[in-house]
């Protein structure tokens, strides 16, 4: 049940096998992972996720053939100390990120060599109801428009906003 009382129903049926309602095998510690996002690239799946230990944040690389047996996990960006970081989403070629600084959340790409971008999608204006922070986003083009779908936060409340690009404007 959610929060509000009502049941919450899954649709379908969803296989049970160890390592999908279970952490995934290659994690035997307690280290908290979240965020993953997972995308092929050639013939080889990648996953990123957040890992957290203590207050140390990393975000993490692995790769499958199979999407079930996985690499041991690397360092894909270093270390954060007294934020987050979590990977939203693959698209294009791009990993986006979201990652909490000082002044509230933002949106990230990774560049090339690895660098993190702050990318051109910002927060909104003063006293609108994403100017605390945005994360999270999830794009889909459809013909020559480019929507975007993501969490906005006024300082109290997070809701989900919708954005679109048309004609690479």
């Amino acid at each position: 049940k959610n929060a509000q009382g009502k049941r919450l129903i899954v649709q379908g049926q969803w296989s049970r096998e160890s390592g999908l309602v279970q952490p995934l095998p290659i994690f035997s510690d307690n280290e908290e992972r979240y965020s993953p996002v997972v995308w092929k690239s050639d013939d080889l799946y990648h996953m990123v996720f957040t890992q957290k230990e203590d207050e140390n944040i990393r975000l993490m690389h692995t790769t499958s053939v199979d999407l079930l047996s996985w690499e041991t996990p690397q360092v894909r960006i270093s270390e954060f100390t007294g934020v987050d970081i979590a990977a939203s989403t693959y698209f294009e070629g791009e990993l986006w990120l979201s990652i909490e600084q000082a002044d509230g959340w933002r949106v990230f790409t990774e560049a090339a060599d690895g660098t993190i971008v702050l990318s051109s999608f910002e927060t909104g204006s003063l006293g609108s109801w994403d100017d605390n922070g945005v994360r999270d986003v999830q794009f889909l083009r459809k013909e020559d428009t480019l929507h975007v779908w993501y969490s906005g936060f006024d300082g109290v409340t997070w809701q989900i906003g919708h954005a679109k690009q048309e004609n690479g404007v």
